[in-house]
């Protein structure tokens, strides 16, 4: 199975991977004109990819699994198990391939907030999306019990704000190397996604930022 890599984020002592199916040709593969996400998942507690297997892969790299087999169900549908020997790198695809991948959601996983309680998640089939965004601002959030200060991206989509936490390890290493890394930028390509369980609530979260 070949993927366009568009995540590969922090998740519980892991990765986060997560791609755009593509065809032999390196073009989307879109089923009722939507592109089709996958997330490869491991036999580990939340199906988080082992560090070793994937830390190398950027986002916009084009990748291949092997011993694909869709396991998804619910909002998680995307995930999909593999041979989890190898995660095989073969080219890279340019930033103008995501134009025709934008969601068309109205509001971010169908509401406003941060987070989506139990009895709203089972309406949804779908815990990614890729938006455009032009209305964006970086900011870091201190807390009691974190040595370090979140950071958090602040955007407006469709006349709604949000304000969620930053899992993409790049942009963060990148940021805390320059924090002006987005001055001057007028639109970012983002990845939001749908996080496992905590205390019965699911968290949005910014698994990458391509600018």
């Amino acid at each position: 199975m070949r993927l366009l890599c568009l995540a590969n984020s922090y998740k519980e002592g892991g990765r986060c991977i997560a791609g755009i199916l593509l065809d032999n040709n390196n073009l989307p593969i879109l089923r009722g004109n939507k592109a089709v996400w996958i997330r490869p998942v491991c036999k580990s507690d939340h199906g988080q990819v082992p560090n070793s297997l994937c830390e190398n892969i950027l986002p916009l790299d084009i990748i291949e699994i092997n011993g694909a087999n869709n396991v998804g169900s619910g909002y998680q549908s995307e995930n999909t198990s593999f041979d989890e020997n190898e995660i095989l790198s073969i080219g890279r695809a340019n930033k103008n391939i995501l134009n025709n991948l934008y969601s068309g959601t109205n509001l971010i996983f169908g509401n406003r907030g941060k987070a989506l309680p139990e009895d709203t998640i089972k309406t949804l089939d779908h815990s990614l999306i890729l938006v455009n965004l032009t209305e964006f601002e970086i900011i870091e959030k201190e807390y009691e019990d974190r040595e370090h200060p979140q950071v958090r991206l602040t955007f407006t989509y469709n006349n709604n704000s949000y304000n969620l936490p930053v899992t993409d390890p790049v942009f963060l290493n990148n940021y805390n190397n320059n924090k002006t890394i987005l001055n001057n930028k007028n639109d970012i390509d983002v990845v939001l996604s749908l996080g496992v369980p905590f205390n019965d609530w699911y968290y949005k979260l910014v698994a990458t930022i391509i600018h």
